[in-house]
């Protein structure tokens, strides 16, 4: 089990508010495309943006919204 297995057991099962899968590669592409990135942002460039936007408490809700930014449904 792994970094990311652990924040969607956080998020999902426990339903923690405040989890931030730094890894996931849709949080990134999303972070990428919302805030204008050339680049994929690295793990350590998430938390950063994630801290300068006063997500915490709620980062599992940004998380979401990051996702649904880039649902194609």
């Amino acid at each position: 089990i792994g970094p990311w297995t652990v924040h969607m057991f956080l998020m999902f099962v426990l339903g923690k508010k405040d989890v931030l899968p730094i890894g996931d590669l849709g949080i990134k592409k999303a972070i990428m495309l919302n805030y204008n990135l050339k680049n994929l942002p690295t793990s350590e460039e998430v938390l950063n943006i994630s801290r300068k936007n006063n997500w915490s408490p709620y980062n599992t809700y940004a998380s979401m919204y990051l996702w649904k930014s880039i649902d194609e449904d």
